[in-house]
């Protein structure tokens, strides 16, 4: 555990956290229960107050806001307030499937984590 929050609130974790923290302590691979999906939107969109509604979003969650940590060999949690960057806005609508190059990109990148390529 961090020795700059042992001032934190420590909270155990709940029902499903004990497995995911075991999993996540045993695998080699960074990130592996990140999620990548991709929303459809249609319409005219403002992407920079969308990336902002995002960021918004995010510092609201406050699962998206806890740190993870041992204390006395058990798994615990505290609140750690993230900074969080704007997202990458990726505009598809030039691409002749822009559904197909979207899902090109999301299985690309999670095949390219699973191998251990990083660009």
């Amino acid at each position: 555990m961090n020795p700059q929050h042992t001032e934190q609130k420590l909270m155990p974790l709940v029902a499903a956290q004990p497995g995911i923290w075991i999993a996540d302590q045993l695998t080699k691979h960074a990130n592996a229960y990140a999620v990548a999906h991709f929303v459809e939107l249609r319409g005219k969109i403002d992407s920079a107050r969308l990336a902002e509604a995002i960021v918004a979003g995010m510092r609201e969650a406050n699962t998206l806001n806890m740190a993870f940590g041992e204390q006395e060999s058990e798994a615990v949690q505290w609140l750690s307030p993230q900074a969080f960057s704007l997202p990458e806005v990726i505009d598809l609508r030039g691409e002749a499937d822009p559904d197909a190059a979207a899902r090109a990109r999301r299985y690309g990148e999670r095949a390219a984590r699973r191998s251990g390529i990083t660009s």
